[in-house]
């Protein structure tokens, strides 16, 4: 009953998630105080069946998009689990090496999330990047999964 988390492939729209959730059966959707900064996709969301919860978050500058879950029992987690397109952590590492930079920081902020501890070589390569953006979210992923 522990707290598991996935990665969402980043072309899984929102609405595809809210449908797939609601026909499992879980009640809820986006909690939005403002409009999204991409139309019918919001940053933060969350569901409930019972005592579970499942809660979600986008940064749309590289659609990272997480899925939190709490309180569910192995056999909800592993529904969970095939019903949502998700990155695998092979392929997590795999974004590490992009030619796109957008696709490179999608990458730290997945092997990061996921906890990815095998990434810290391809990181540490990524620290000498030439984007200080991609260099500091490499430095800092690389530190956390030591």
């Amino acid at each position: 009953m522990s707290g598991r988390r996935l990665v969402l492939r980043p072309e899984f729209p929102f609405v595809e998630l809210d449908r797939v959730l609601s026909a499992l059966g879980w009640l809820g959707g986006a909690t939005v105080a403002y409009p999204p900064l991409v139309p019918g996709e919001p940053e933060l969301a969350k569901w409930t069946k019972g005592h579970a919860e499942v809660g979600y978050s986008c940064n749309p500058a590289v659609w990272f998009r997480v899925i939190d879950a709490r309180g569910l029992t192995q056999v909800e987690w592993e529904g969970l689990s095939d019903a949502l397109p998700h990155l695998g952590e092979d392929e997590a590492l795999a974004l590490l090496g992009a030619e796109d930079d957008a696709r490179v920081v999608l990458g730290v902020y997945a092997v990061h999330a996921l906890g990815v501890s095998r990434a810290g070589e391809r990181l540490a390569s990524l620290v000498k990047h030439g984007r200080p953006l991609v260099r500091d979210l490499a430095a800092a992923a690389r530190a956390d999964l030591a």
